[in-house]
């Protein structure tokens, strides 16, 4: 065996390599790996078919048939390089598979240059004399469009060989790896349908049947290596869609004539992008079905008029443009929302949780002041018992006050630990009947009712609602309060009614009103009263209260899934709305 040979054989290039050692190392080896270690393999073996039947002058190797274009022996050498550079990229070789496709890339494109300028670099039979010229333009030259696949794939391994990882990598990958795709199957398509135009370009060498059946091989495998470094969900459709629709496409197209504006069936390929995770989706199909709208236009014999042909396909293509930009905009804008309700989500959580923690804290907090607190109050009581008699005036009055803070502190954190304990603890929903409860409410409150001359009356019947029954008595026992605390009028009525919001609007609540004649509250205030401990008038005026009660009445509206505010009049009473929804979804 010559040395020329000996240095050529595949088995000693694989075996120097060792390829098959380092893949057996790649850890994520899923079918999509597995395919594209399949394809690569296909390649170095189709490569190494061909190359044994020109040294053995075994022309079926070469030519499949007779009458078919043979394998140019470069072309073989090309398809062995582009196997050992997919495999070396999954191995993780990547100064092998930089070498690798920069050899590919320099090769081919040296081929476009002699067919573009006619010069002869001496490349083309420079391993081999080539014997069969059978549709060859010049002999041991590969097809242009053999060479631009060779370019197309050499870019694509280089760009797989380096540790870039922009966004727009895999894209650009996946883009390489279809129009691959595209040229070989178009020429394949031409076999079969004997159409030279599809795998021959003007009087040029032609692409061999077992060239076209290589790229397959080899845009597949750049396809399935995309797919399979997608850190993320590439699509929520199946890929055999989009693949389905292209191919369909390129078939339809071919088969059309000429004249038809063919182009707008890629159409539904751009339609695919709305359901992959990326919006730039789209201009890579759009790019596709342009790319195969022009190669139908150059895989088929012009016919009738050329301008027909060439305004259908450029109407296509400027159909294809605006389809793959609006289809951009709307799934961008779609990543957009789905990215503010996320945040909205994230910060929901966030403030529930602080929510919960300040509860927490408050009700901790609360609980451990009381025991120094009720120290101090007693420490004064027993002062102020023992040693009354021995203190002066002065002295005996600040005993006294320092009793009456402490009590005053005391409930003030008896209602912060209350407020906590609300936020805390669960609703127990049962139906309740709000007549019941009123009742309840006036004969819990006779004396006091009869005393200040109140009057409580009720509209008329109010409704049986899905609710907590104590927290609810609790709510109108305090309007109630408030209603009697805040009036200077010698007879005191109070009104209790409600109203069912209609039906076809927007909330699903009944409201209900607790009215009075007491002495109204200024506008600036309507929303101060609701925070805890705000009291409009001093501790001795009006009650000693805490000033806590309607901070536990918004609680418990709010608890309900409702809202509550007030009109008012300073000197012609008060108004408290609040609504409880009629389901009782805002209590899961």
């Amino acid at each position: 065996m010559s040395l020329q040979t000996e240095i050529l054989n595949p088995r000693r290039i694989l075996n120097n390599m060792q390829f098959f050692q380092q893949l057996s190392q790649i850890k994520t080896l899923n079918s999509k790996v597995l395919i594209t270690i399949v394809m690569g393999t296909l390649s170095i073996l189709l490569g190494s078919i061909v190359i044994i039947g020109w040294y053995t002058h075994e022309l079926t190797l070469i030519q499949v048939l007779p009458q078919f274009v043979p394998m140019q022996y470069n072309t073989a050498l090309g398809f062995i390089l582009c196997g050992i550079g997919i495999l070396t990229v999954l191995s993780h070789h990547f100064f092998i598979s930089k070498a690798v496709s920069l050899a590919i890339i320099f090769i081919a494109l040296l081929t476009l240059i002699q067919y573009i300028f006619r010069v002869d670099f001496g490349i083309d039979q420079l391993f081999m004399e080539h014997y069969i010229d059978l549709l060859t333009s010049q002999p041991g030259r590969m097809a242009p469009n053999t060479a631009l696949c060779f370019v197309l794939t050499g870019l694509a391994i280089f760009i797989a060989s380096h540790q870039w990882q922009g966004k727009y990598k895999l894209g650009t990958l996946e883009l390489i790896g279809f129009f691959i795709l595209s040229l070989s199957i178009l020429a394949l398509y031409g076999y079969i349908l004997g159409a030279e135009s599809a795998y021959g370009w003007s009087n040029l060498t032609r692409m061999a049947i077992h060239t076209a059946i290589g790229f397959i091989f080899l845009g597949v495998g750049i396809i399935t290596y995309t797919w399979s470094m997608e850190t993320m969900k590439i699509a929520s459709i199946p890929m055999w869609i989009p693949a389905v629709i292209w191919l369909g496409g390129l078939l339809f197209d071919l088969a059309l004539p000429l004249g038809v504006a063919a182009g707008i069936i890629y159409v539904p390929l751009i339609f695919c992008a709305i359901w992959f995770a990326q919006p730039y989706a789209s201009f890579i199909f759009a790019a596709i079905g342009i790319f195969l709208t022009i190669l139908g236009y150059f895989a088929s014999a012009p016919l009738g008029e050329n301008w027909m042909v060439l305004s259908n396909r450029t109407l296509s293509i400027f159909v294809l443009i605006v389809v793959s930009i609006l289809v951009y905009f709307r799934r961008a804008l779609e990543i957009e929302l789905a990215g503010v309700r996320l945040k909205m989500e994230a910060n929901n959580t966030a403030l529930k949780r602080s929510n919960e923690e300040l509860d927490n804290f408050a009700h901790i907090a609360s609980h451990d002041l009381k025991e120094p607190l009720r120290a101090i109050h007693n420490h004064s009581q027993f002062l102020l018992e023992d040693y009354e008699n021995e203190l002066d005036e002065a002295g005996v009055k600040k005993l006294n006050r320092l009793i009456y803070l402490t009590n005053r502190m005391e409930k003030l954190i008896s209602d912060l630990l209350y407020y906590s304990r609300l936020g805390r603890e669960k609703l127990a929903v049962t139906e309740t009947d709000l007549n019941l409860v009123i009742s309840d409410i006036k004969n819990t409150m006779k004396d006091q009712l009869v005393s200040k001359n109140v009057r409580v009356k009720v509209a008329e019947p109010l409704p049986i609602i899905t609710c907590d029954q104590v927290r609810i008595t609790e709510l109108f026992r305090n309007l109630i309060s408030n209603a009697i605390k805040y009036n200077d009028n010698d007879e005191k009525v109070i009104e209790i009614g409600f109203e069912e919001m209609p039906e076809n609007s927007n909330v699903s609540a009944t409201r209900f009103y607790v009215k009075d004649n007491g002495i109204g509250i200024s506008e600036e205030f309507h929303i101060d009263i609701f925070r805890i401990f705000r009291r409009l008038h001093g501790p001795k005026k009006y009650g000693e209260g805490t000033g806590s009660g309607l901070t536990f009445v918004k609680k418990i509206v709010e608890q309900h899934g409702g809202k509550i505010w007030c009109e008012s009049i300073p000197g012609q009473g008060t108004t408290f709305y609040f609504t409880i929804e009629r389901e009782a979804s805002w209590n899961s």
